[in-house]
């Protein structure tokens, strides 16, 4: 359905395919009505935005043993080795805020360590048990997702869901 709509689309002057990372931000809203007021003020040619949504799944736990490897270890706790942080001074702890409706990443300290920053800015000093919240990953529910895009001043042209509601592509205008 999506692909036919597509396909008929001429004279437009952008189509921006965004996968999953607009839920990565911190404020949805604020982005999306900034790049409407920037393309509206711009030019008369038809503008679309294209943003592909991971839904909210039931299971929860389904979703954070995705995160469980070793893989994303690597990615995560990079930028603390290059501060001489070592797997050996604690463990990373990978939960859902339902209240922030986010997966959290957090790097939790076995004990002390102390962080030299560089010479100028001097150290950080960490206690056992201090956390550094090291990712997020939003998982808005498709309602507040269209919520977003309405008050952003967006139209909804075409939402298109996969045939278990996980995943969202939703054809936007102005």
């Amino acid at each position: 359905e999506l692909y036919s709509v597509l396909e008929n689309i001429k004279g437009i002057r952008m189509f921006l395919l965004l996968g999953n990372t607009i839920a990565n931000e911190i404020d949805m809203m604020s982005f999306l009505s900034s790049l409407n007021q920037v393309l509206y003020n711009s030019n008369d040619i038809k503008t679309y935005l294209l943003i592909g949504i991971e839904l909210f799944q039931k299971d929860i736990n389904k979703i954070i043993k995705e995160y469980r490897n070793d893989e994303n270890y690597k990615l995560t706790i990079k930028p603390l080795e290059i501060y001489g942080v070592t797997r050996s001074d604690g463990m990373i702890n990978i939960y859902f805020n339902d209240r922030l409706r986010r997966i959290e990443e957090w790097f939790i300290f076995n004990r002390d360590k102390e962080i030299i920053i560089n010479e100028m800015k001097g150290s950080i000093k960490f206690k056992k048990g201090d956390k550094i919240l090291l990712s997020v990953t939003y998982k808005p529910t498709l309602t507040q997702i269209r919520e977003i895009i309405k008050k952003s001043g967006w139209c909804e042209e075409i939402i298109v869901l996969d045939e278990n509601k996980t995943y969202a592509l939703i054809l936007l205008s102005l």
